[in-house]
């Protein structure tokens, strides 16, 4: 099988991609993730594809966490036909795999036969993607390291393997047998390229944190010192947005603001996820502030009146931001149910009904507007009300996401407060079984078993 770049695929593959990108900058991450899913599947040589499902999967798996019991069940259906598949058609094995790594890409077991999958298609780049994912959930997996390490010499991807070493040096700093095989790693790199291997350490760092999410303050710093001097010679808005970021990291939250304001400046018109970004920024500054007068109040004068002035601007700054972005883009289904959940947390419920009966008119934010409205039925105690809009918008969800279980919970509470005892113990049983550590839905069910 052939790598794909951009341009070596279809129009009508293009424009799903376009599509997927288009869902995640709106952080609707499950329709994202459907769409370049289907492109992955017509298309599994296509790089930049695989990369950004890849991306979009863990920033999902870092929001929802791992998988429950559904998919745990759907493995020991489907594994078995999958692995079938492989000898006689890896390409439908491919497929089959990614139609489970949808669901939850912390998944061993469909990571494993994604890398044979991609052995037996002839395309090594899907067997270290496959094993790239299975050492992230698992760095200690010395057989897939191993398994890895090889695959990237006999590619002549030297640099990936100094790479992979660095990273679990990072993790693992006392680790003796990671450090000499980060060296052995760094000094046949060094001797392939025909020169001695004198990369300094924080060189070396800065290679491997490059493709990395940064994480830890003294990391961050080095990036910082990096891209700004990646900025003299090139004054891209990619790289202030990397600096932003980096400054986020490290606390400078003043200097990250003023990085992302520098790309709003240079774009011109507003952007609103970029906007976004620039608000996180000064929130962040404000927490920062609370934080240290609710550490010390002691060496503060008026310390619990300052941190009440913090609040209510850091609050009044949300709402003023969120009104901003409406006002530039008055259609936009997002930014009004932003601003309608910004309301709610207020108790604003009149506001937010209004942003949320607009945004319900959007047939992509129509199922989280329609919540938006059954929780507001909640505070009046309109639980009648409240259990319809909630089935209803049930009914439209497919995923048993986090949000979909949200919405189950809200339901099964509804059904309590009307008397309807028996719907609500088979609500929180059926939230049960596809996540046990939800919440509090164990107490729930023996609360109301003992009842």
């Amino acid at each position: 099988m052939q790598k794909m770049s951009f341009k070596d695929v279809n129009p009508s593959l293009k424009d799903f991609y376009n599509r997927a990108l288009d869902g995640q900058r709106r952080d609707d991450l499950d329709y994202a993730i459907s769409t370049m899913k289907a492109v992955v599947q017509k298309a599994p040589g296509f790089i930049e594809a695989r990369k950004k499902l890849r991306e979009m999967e863990l920033e999902k798996f870092d929001k929802v966490g791992g998988p429950g019991i559904g998919v745990a069940l759907k493995n020991m259906r489907f594994s078995g036909k999958i692995r079938k598949m492989i000898p006689e058609n890896p390409t439908r094995a491919l497929t089959a795999c990614e139609d489970m790594l949808a669901l939850c890409v912390n998944n061993p077991t469909m990571l494993k036969l994604l890398a044979e999958a991609g052995e037996a298609a002839e395309a090594p780049f899907i067997v270290m993607e496959a094993l790239e994912l299975l050492i992230k959930f698992n760095p200690r997996a010395q057989d897939q390291i191993e398994r890895l390490s090889e695959l990237y010499r006999k590619e002549g991807q030297l640099d990936d393997t100094v790479k992979l070493f660095q990273a679990l040096a990072l993790q693992f700093p006392n680790d003796f047998d990671i450090q000499s095989k980060l060296r052995d790693a760094t000094r046949e790199a060094g001797r392939a390229k025909g020169k001695q291997n004198d990369t300094s350490e924080r060189e070396s760092l800065t290679l491997q944190l490059e493709d990395s999410i940064l994480r830890d303050p003294g990391q961050a710093r080095i990036m910082i010192e990096k891209y700004n001097a990646m900025l003299k010679e090139n004054d891209s808005i990619d790289i202030r947005r990397k600096l932003a970021s980096a400054y986020m990291v490290a606390g400078d939250y003043d200097m990250a603001a003023q990085a992302l304001e520098r790309v709003a400046k240079t774009l011109g018109s507003l952007d609103p996820q970029l906007d976004k970004l620039i608000e996180k920024a000064y929130l962040a500054k404000f927490d920062h502030n609370i934080r240290l007068l609710q550490s010390n109040p002691q060496a503060y004068e008026n310390s619990e009146q300052q941190i009440a002035e913090y609040q209510t601007a850091r609050e009044a700054f949300r709402l003023d931001r969120a009104q901003r972005r409406l006002a530039a883009y008055p259609r936009d289904a997002q930014l009004q149910l932003d601003l309608g959940n910004l309301h709610f947390e207020r108790g604003e419920y009149d506001a937010a009904m209004v942003q949320f009966n607009e945004a319900s008119n959007n047939s992509q934010r129509r199922v989280q507007a329609r919540v938006g409205i059954g929780r507001i039925m909640m505070t009046q105690r309109n639980w009648t009300e409240a259990i319809r809009v909630f089935s209803e918008a049930l009914g439209e969800m497919i995923r048993a996401d986090r949000f979909k279980l949200d919405v189950m919970y809200d339901l099964a509470r509804c059904y309590e407060a009307v008397g309807e005892l028996p719907r609500a113990l088979e609500t929180f049983k059926e939230i049960l079984q596809n996540n046990v550590k939800y919440r509090d839905v164990k107490q729930q069910i023996e609360r109301i078993e003992s009842a």
